[in-house]
């Protein structure tokens, strides 16, 4: 009689605990994984996200969305220092006129498999942060994230959005690999001025002497016409002189 009472019960409490831990295992399973151990393990289903904080007081992260990888892909943010000797083509190879921002450059770093990752189907975005000591002397509105194509051994340029107010950089990108902030300096509204007006002197002169040079016979003072004169006279014996050099070149052929 006991077990005939209790085994409804019981399997009540089954049935139960079972969809509870459907219902867990569902919603873990449809949740963005996210860490801010610069380490995340990205799915096909729901993608993945990571942050990390490094010492130079900057915020690295990567949002990588829904479908992005085929297979469950781990993901690593690794910083490291500009002065590595590991990086010092990286480095050698910033655009002239540009600069790297901060202490480090980061690596974006994919692996499935123990087998390196570099492109995902669809785009993940980057965000990198950086200090306002970072950029003394630099144009903030230059600044942009950029990121080292292995294959061509040169920086390309990502369409980065700057939030100045927050000091974020945010671009998103299929391809993985190490990632900078670039900037250029900043140049004074001083010297800027100055070479605007030396710009247009330049300019003047340039059109000053074009007006003298195409002022007509007709226009010209007595003074004028005489200084002509002289001067074609002048050029009519430059070229007889000439004429006679070459005749004399020719005869001593002979």
């Amino acid at each position: 009689m006991f077990y005939k009472k209790s085994f409804p019960n019981f399997s009540k409490k089954i049935l139960v605990f079972s969809l509870l831990m459907i219902a867990m295992l569902w919603l873990m399973g449809n949740k963005v994984m996210g860490t801010t151990m610069g380490t995340v393990r990205v799915t096909a289903t729901v993608g993945g996200e990571t942050s990390m904080k490094t010492d130079d007081q900057t915020n690295p992260s990567i949002k990588v969305p829904p479908n992005a990888v085929t297979y469950d892909t781990m993901l690593y943010i690794t910083p490291w220092s500009r002065t590595d000797i590991l990086l010092s083509m990286h480095t050698r190879l910033v655009p002239s006129d540009k600069q790297i921002v901060g202490k480090y450059i980061y690596d974006f770093y994919a692996t499935f498999s123990g087998v390196e990752v570099t492109t995902i189907f669809k785009a993940a975005t980057i965000s990198l942060t950086y200090t306002d000591n970072q950029i003394e002397g630099l144009n903030e509105s230059t600044l942009i994230i950029s990121y080292w194509h292995t294959a061509s051994s040169e920086w390309i340029v990502l369409d980065t959005n700057v939030d100045s107010e927050n000091n974020i950089l945010t671009a998103t990108t299929t391809y993985l690999d190490y990632f900078a902030i670039l900037g250029e300096e900043l140049i004074e509204e001083e010297e800027v001025e100055e070479e605007e007006v030396a710009e247009e002197e330049i300019i003047e002169e340039e059109v000053e002497e074009e007006e003298v040079e195409e002022k007509p016979i007709s226009g010209m003072t007595i003074e004028e016409l005489k200084e002509k004169i002289v001067e074609l006279q002048q050029k009519i014996i430059d070229l007889l002189a000439q004429m006679i050099q070459i005749i004399q070149s020719q005869i001593a052929e002979f």
